[in-house]
Protein backbone atom coordinates (compact mmCIF):
# COMPACT_ATOMS: atom_id res chain seq x y z
CA UNK A 1 0.00 0.00 0.00
CA UNK A 2 2.85 2.15 1.14
CA UNK A 3 4.26 1.59 -2.94
CA UNK A 4 1.17 3.07 -4.05
CA UNK A 5 0.67 6.10 -1.70
CA UNK A 6 4.60 6.48 -2.78
CA UNK A 7 4.07 6.26 -6.31
CA UNK A 8 1.48 9.00 -6.45
CA UNK A 9 3.09 10.92 -4.86
CA UNK A 10 5.97 10.77 -7.65
CA UNK A 11 3.38 11.25 -10.32
CA UNK A 12 2.25 14.29 -8.85
CA UNK A 13 5.66 15.78 -8.07
CA UNK A 14 6.26 15.01 -12.48
CA UNK A 15 2.87 16.43 -13.59
CA UNK A 16 3.79 20.01 -12.10
CA UNK A 17 6.61 19.42 -13.68
CA UNK A 18 5.68 18.27 -17.17
CA UNK A 19 2.94 21.63 -16.52
CA UNK A 20 6.26 23.87 -16.04
CA UNK A 21 8.14 22.33 -18.82
CA UNK A 22 5.09 23.20 -20.85
CA UNK A 23 5.11 26.87 -19.96
CA UNK A 24 8.74 27.18 -20.56
CA UNK A 25 7.39 26.01 -24.00
CA UNK A 26 4.85 28.73 -24.36
CA UNK A 27 7.18 31.41 -22.81
CA UNK A 28 10.38 30.55 -25.08
CA UNK A 29 11.04 32.40 -28.33
CA UNK A 30 13.71 30.12 -29.43
CA UNK A 31 13.18 26.98 -31.40
CA UNK A 32 16.13 24.95 -29.91
CA UNK A 33 15.06 25.88 -25.89
CA UNK A 34 11.10 24.57 -27.26
CA UNK A 35 12.79 20.81 -28.83
CA UNK A 36 14.46 20.84 -25.42
CA UNK A 37 11.55 21.80 -23.20
CA UNK A 38 9.56 19.29 -25.41
CA UNK A 39 12.60 16.27 -25.04
CA UNK A 40 12.54 16.88 -21.00
CA UNK A 41 8.03 17.18 -20.96
CA UNK A 42 8.29 13.67 -23.15
CA UNK A 43 11.16 12.06 -20.72
CA UNK A 44 9.00 13.28 -17.86
CA UNK A 45 5.98 11.81 -19.46
CA UNK A 46 7.77 8.56 -19.57
CA UNK A 47 8.58 7.85 -16.33
CA UNK A 48 5.18 9.01 -15.33
CA UNK A 49 4.48 5.62 -17.56
CA UNK A 50 6.90 3.60 -16.06
CA UNK A 51 5.78 4.68 -12.07
CA UNK A 52 2.35 3.74 -13.01
CA UNK A 53 3.63 0.38 -14.94
CA UNK A 54 5.55 -0.30 -11.81
CA UNK A 55 2.58 0.37 -9.61
CA UNK A 56 0.13 -1.75 -11.18
CA UNK A 57 2.63 -4.35 -12.94
CA UNK A 58 1.89 -4.46 -16.39
CA UNK A 59 4.27 -5.12 -18.59
CA UNK A 60 2.51 -3.52 -21.45
CA UNK A 61 2.91 -0.33 -19.93
CA UNK A 62 6.73 -0.84 -19.26
CA UNK A 63 6.62 -0.91 -23.08
CA UNK A 64 4.52 1.80 -23.67
CA UNK A 65 7.00 3.98 -20.95
CA UNK A 66 10.24 2.78 -23.07
CA UNK A 67 8.82 3.41 -26.49
CA UNK A 68 7.93 6.89 -25.00
CA UNK A 69 11.36 7.23 -24.51
CA UNK A 70 13.39 5.77 -27.37
CA UNK A 71 10.50 8.08 -29.89
CA UNK A 72 9.40 11.03 -27.99
CA UNK A 73 11.74 11.70 -25.85
CA UNK A 74 15.25 11.03 -27.66
CA UNK A 75 14.47 10.58 -31.80
CA UNK A 76 12.01 13.21 -31.97
CA UNK A 77 13.76 15.93 -30.49
CA UNK A 78 16.88 14.70 -32.40
CA UNK A 79 15.08 14.91 -35.76
CA UNK A 80 14.23 18.21 -34.99
CA UNK A 81 17.45 19.35 -33.65
CA UNK A 82 18.69 18.13 -37.52
CA UNK A 83 16.15 19.83 -39.38
CA UNK A 84 17.04 23.18 -37.68
CA UNK A 85 20.87 22.59 -38.61
CA UNK A 86 19.81 21.93 -41.99
CA UNK A 87 17.76 24.75 -42.88
CA UNK A 88 20.23 27.13 -40.73
CA UNK A 89 17.25 28.40 -38.63
CA UNK A 90 18.95 31.29 -36.96
CA UNK A 91 17.83 32.86 -33.78
CA UNK A 92 15.66 36.31 -32.86
CA UNK A 93 16.63 39.04 -35.38
CA UNK A 94 16.41 42.89 -34.68
CA UNK A 95 14.97 44.00 -38.23
CA UNK A 96 11.21 45.33 -37.17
Amino acid sequence: MSEVILGSKMVQLLIALILVSTFMILGSTRLYSCVRAFGIQSFLLACVAGIVAYSTGKVDIYIVALLTLAIKAIIIPYIFIYIIREIKVKGKSNSM
